[in-house]
């Protein structure tokens, strides 16, 4: 099976295609990570290639600005690594996504039966007082379906 897919990966056919265009990317981000500053490397992205123009996608404009000034460097750079149709570096400022926050944890809900099994363990069997009051907030969260 897997030399199934690496076949497919391999041909000329959609996912083939696919993979040779993420490598290339993936060279073209090496070879513009070791043209820039070790400070702008976190924050430029290679976005693509059109048309003789290198995209790059830079975190906010200040660094936007700085990596203009390298732009000749890279394509230079570029031009020695064999991409010679590349003639230029457009820069587009594209902030990262934001973080999310997780959603709000589900309030905890047992059934009715469940809390009175607790309670019934509780009254017969229950001497120690931390695990007396544990026990009944566990309780406390019976749903108010009679169903349960």
């Amino acid at each position: 099976m897997a030399s199934h897919i690496t076949t497919l990966l391999r041909s000329d056919e959609g996912s083939g295609q696919l993979l040779r265009r993420v490598q290339q990317l993936q060279r073209l981000q090496r070879i513009v990570e070791r043209t820039l500053p070790e400070a702008l490397r976190p924050h430029c992205r290679v976005a693509g290639v059109d048309e003789g123009s290198l995209l790059l996608h830079c975190d906010n404009q200040t660094r936007a600005g700085l990596i203009r000034y390298q732009s000749r460097t890279i394509v230079s750079a570029l031009h020695a690594a064999g991409y010679d149709t590349i003639d230029h570096v457009t820069l587009r400022v594209r902030p990262p996504d934001p973080v999310r926050s997780p959603p709000p944890p589900r309030p905890l809900r047992i059934s009715q039966r469940a809390a009175a099994d607790i309670r019934k363990i509780i009254a017969e069997k229950c001497d120690d007082p931390a695990l007396y009051q544990a026990l009944q907030r566990l309780a406390a969260h019976a749903d108010d379906d009679p169903k349960s």
